[in-house]
């Protein structure tokens, strides 16, 4: 117990100093999270609309999208963008 007191009590002492401490911490987290979730929003959006897919997919984009959220968003940005160019899109 006393140790656990001590890691807490050293982890406060250091946040003081930090350069991302308490509040700016937590900015930058919702920022970072607002930035994943606009890119999984238009990764979901660009594979419903996109004309160079047929359905099928299209079907499976958008499961891999929905499910694997902001690293299937990631991987759809990737994939998407080897495909445009290698089509000349």
């Amino acid at each position: 117990m006393d140790s656990l007191l001590l890691l807490a009590q050293a982890a406060e002492d250091l946040a003081p100093g930090g350069i991302l401490a308490g509040g700016a911490c937590m900015f930058v987290g919702v920022i970072l999270g607002l930035v994943g979730f606009v890119l999984w929003i238009w990764a979901l959006v660009h594979a419903i609309r996109n004309p160079a897919l047929d359905s099928n997919e299209r079907l499976i984009w958008v499961l891999v999208i929905i499910f694997l959220q902001l690293i299937g968003a990631l991987i759809y940005v990737i994939v998407a963008r080897k495909g445009e160019a290698r089509k000349g899109v």
